[in-house]
Protein backbone atom coordinates (compact mmCIF):
# COMPACT_ATOMS: atom_id res chain seq x y z
CA UNK A 1 0.00 0.00 0.00
CA UNK A 2 2.59 2.36 0.44
CA UNK A 3 3.94 2.14 -3.20
CA UNK A 4 0.28 2.89 -4.30
CA UNK A 5 0.19 5.97 -1.75
CA UNK A 6 3.41 7.38 -3.16
CA UNK A 7 1.56 7.00 -6.59
CA UNK A 8 -1.30 8.82 -5.74
CA UNK A 9 0.99 11.41 -4.23
CA UNK A 10 2.60 12.02 -7.44
CA UNK A 11 -0.77 12.19 -9.40
CA UNK A 12 -2.33 14.51 -6.65
CA UNK A 13 0.28 17.15 -7.83
CA UNK A 14 -0.30 17.77 -11.51
CA UNK A 15 -3.68 19.42 -12.22
CA UNK A 16 -3.57 19.99 -15.86
CA UNK A 17 -6.44 22.42 -16.04
CA UNK A 18 -4.56 24.44 -13.99
CA UNK A 19 -0.88 24.24 -14.67
CA UNK A 20 0.11 26.91 -17.65
CA UNK A 21 2.13 25.65 -20.40
CA UNK A 22 6.08 26.40 -20.21
CA UNK A 23 6.70 29.35 -22.82
CA UNK A 24 8.37 28.62 -26.13
CA UNK A 25 11.36 30.04 -28.00
CA UNK A 26 11.97 30.69 -31.62
CA UNK A 27 15.09 31.48 -33.01
CA UNK A 28 15.35 35.43 -34.46
CA UNK A 29 17.91 36.02 -36.86
CA UNK A 30 19.12 34.55 -39.69
CA UNK A 31 22.57 33.04 -37.61
CA UNK A 32 20.04 33.03 -34.54
CA UNK A 33 22.01 35.78 -32.76
CA UNK A 34 18.61 36.34 -30.79
CA UNK A 35 15.76 34.26 -29.11
CA UNK A 36 12.12 35.46 -28.81
CA UNK A 37 10.05 34.02 -25.71
CA UNK A 38 6.49 33.32 -26.82
CA UNK A 39 3.18 31.83 -25.39
CA UNK A 40 2.09 27.93 -26.12
CA UNK A 41 -0.67 28.68 -27.69
CA UNK A 42 1.40 31.01 -30.30
CA UNK A 43 4.09 28.93 -31.40
CA UNK A 44 3.16 26.56 -33.75
CA UNK A 45 1.27 29.77 -35.60
CA UNK A 46 4.64 31.83 -35.38
CA UNK A 47 7.33 29.45 -35.90
CA UNK A 48 6.19 28.75 -39.59
CA UNK A 49 8.26 32.01 -40.44
CA UNK A 50 11.34 32.96 -40.54
CA UNK A 51 11.94 36.27 -38.02
CA UNK A 52 14.78 38.49 -38.05
CA UNK A 53 15.19 41.47 -36.01
CA UNK A 54 15.51 45.61 -35.83
CA UNK A 55 17.71 47.63 -33.58
CA UNK A 56 15.57 50.38 -31.90
CA UNK A 57 17.30 54.07 -32.13
CA UNK A 58 20.33 54.30 -29.80
CA UNK A 59 19.17 57.41 -28.11
CA UNK A 60 17.13 55.26 -26.17
CA UNK A 61 18.20 52.08 -24.57
CA UNK A 62 18.88 49.68 -27.40
CA UNK A 63 15.95 47.25 -27.65
CA UNK A 64 15.66 44.11 -30.43
CA UNK A 65 12.65 43.88 -31.78
CA UNK A 66 11.25 40.33 -33.89
CA UNK A 67 10.39 41.10 -37.29
CA UNK A 68 9.35 39.59 -40.81
CA UNK A 69 8.63 41.66 -44.37
CA UNK A 70 5.43 40.11 -46.36
CA UNK A 71 4.80 41.43 -50.22
CA UNK A 72 1.05 42.82 -50.08
CA UNK A 73 -0.88 44.58 -52.84
CA UNK A 74 -1.98 47.91 -52.25
CA UNK A 75 -4.14 49.25 -55.78
CA UNK A 76 -2.70 46.86 -57.89
CA UNK A 77 0.74 47.75 -56.52
CA UNK A 78 3.12 44.73 -54.97
CA UNK A 79 4.75 46.52 -51.33
CA UNK A 80 7.21 45.32 -48.83
CA UNK A 81 5.48 45.33 -45.29
CA UNK A 82 7.10 44.74 -41.92
CA UNK A 83 5.21 42.63 -39.49
CA UNK A 84 6.28 43.02 -35.65
CA UNK A 85 5.99 39.99 -33.48
CA UNK A 86 4.84 41.85 -30.81
CA UNK A 87 1.95 43.44 -33.04
CA UNK A 88 0.72 39.90 -34.87
CA UNK A 89 0.34 38.50 -30.84
CA UNK A 90 -1.81 41.15 -30.08
CA UNK A 91 -3.77 41.27 -33.05
CA UNK A 92 -3.97 37.22 -32.83
CA UNK A 93 -5.00 37.45 -28.75
CA UNK A 94 -7.72 39.55 -30.05
CA UNK A 95 -6.85 42.96 -29.30
CA UNK A 96 -7.25 44.71 -31.60
CA UNK A 97 -5.43 48.34 -32.46
CA UNK A 98 -7.07 50.86 -30.63
CA UNK A 99 -8.01 54.52 -33.11
CA UNK A 100 -4.89 56.75 -33.57
CA UNK A 101 -1.87 57.19 -35.22
CA UNK A 102 -0.28 57.62 -31.54
CA UNK A 103 -1.39 54.48 -30.25
CA UNK A 104 1.68 51.31 -30.77
CA UNK A 105 2.32 47.79 -29.16
CA UNK A 106 4.01 47.87 -25.76
CA UNK A 107 6.33 45.45 -23.67
CA UNK A 108 5.36 46.58 -20.24
CA UNK A 109 8.25 44.46 -18.63
CA UNK A 110 11.06 46.58 -21.12
CA UNK A 111 12.13 43.47 -22.82
CA UNK A 112 11.10 43.53 -26.08
CA UNK A 113 11.86 39.87 -27.13
CA UNK A 114 9.58 38.40 -24.09
CA UNK A 115 6.60 38.23 -26.46
CA UNK A 116 4.21 36.39 -24.60
CA UNK A 117 0.43 37.72 -24.18
CA UNK A 118 0.75 39.01 -20.24
CA UNK A 119 3.64 41.27 -21.15
CA UNK A 120 1.95 43.25 -24.27
CA UNK A 121 -0.77 46.10 -24.33
CA UNK A 122 -1.60 49.45 -26.18
CA UNK A 123 -0.41 52.42 -25.03
CA UNK A 124 0.56 55.50 -26.30
CA UNK A 125 3.69 56.84 -27.51
CA UNK A 126 3.66 59.21 -24.69
CA UNK A 127 2.81 56.60 -22.23
CA UNK A 128 5.93 54.20 -23.62
CA UNK A 129 8.33 57.63 -23.86
CA UNK A 130 7.61 57.68 -20.18
CA UNK A 131 8.79 54.30 -19.74
CA UNK A 132 12.08 54.22 -21.96
CA UNK A 133 15.44 54.98 -20.39
CA UNK A 134 17.61 57.19 -22.07
CA UNK A 135 21.65 56.08 -22.68
CA UNK A 136 23.71 58.00 -20.19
Amino acid sequence: MAGQDQDDAIHDDFHPSTQEPEPCTIIVGSRGQYATIVDYEDYSFLVRWKWTFKRSSPKYAQAIYARRCTWVRVNGIRRKKTLYLHLVILERAGAPKPPGDLITGDHFNGRTLDNRRKNLGWKTKKEQRANQRKWK
